[in-house]
């Protein structure tokens, strides 16, 4: 929107002052706003091109690496598109086979890195909480009126037993007939509670 008064301003391109009609204008002048469009497109374009070529070299390094017969552990990251980290854990773990020759060098396989794929379990759904009504959970201060255990306690228990637990806002829920159970199996009923 044009002002009745001209506002002082500083132009973003060639950092002169000048007077704008207007509280959203960024230049002095046409010519300071077509350079700085064209230094911007410049900019998109180095960019883009660098991109593709990044790409390439990527792509170049991958084909490379897929006619070696042993890869270490950076060639292996690159190779699978991961973290060199988990390259490691999995090694660790024994999923990918390696062996270490010495402190700083430790090859694997192409041919193992293959094999992970050849005989694929199929893809296992990771079970999440349970989805039940509210009145089928208890909160920890249900929990510690019920059965006069300390809080921390219950932590431990839940824990230990992989009882089902789910956040309500700030609340802790922990699933009302698996609590039960354990304690039922502990010894604890209303009985023993008066």
């Amino acid at each position: 929107m044009k002002t009745n008064h001209p506002i002082k301003k500083i132009c973003e391109y060639c950092g002169k002052e000048f007077e704008a009609n207007k509280r959203t204008v960024r230049y002095c002048s046409h010519t300071c706003n077509s350079k700085a469009y064209n230094e911007t497109q410049r900019k998109q374009v180095i960019a883009l091109t660098e991109a593709l070529a990044s790409k390439k070299k990527t792509d170049k390094v991958k084909a490379e690496l897929a006619e070696r017969d042993y890869l270490n552990v950076s060639e292996t990251a690159t190779f699978l598109g991961w973290n060199k980290q988990t390259v490691y854990n999995y090694c660790h773990k024994g999923i990918i086979p390696a062996i270490r020759l010495s402190r700083r060098l430790t090859l694997i396989r192409r041919k193992d890195i293959d094999m992970l794929f050849d005989d694929i379990e199929p893809y296992e759904v990771l079970p999440t909480g349970e989805h039940k009504p509210i009145e089928d959970w208890y909160m920890l201060d249900d929990i510690t009126e019920k059965y006069g255990i300390l809080r921390h306690r219950i932590r431990k228990i839940v824990n230990a037993e992989s009882i089902p637990t789910k956040k309500d806002g700030t609340r802790t829920l922990v699933a009302k007939n698996k609590i039960d159970t354990h304690f039922k199996k502990k010894g604890f009923g209303i009985a023993n509670l008066r």
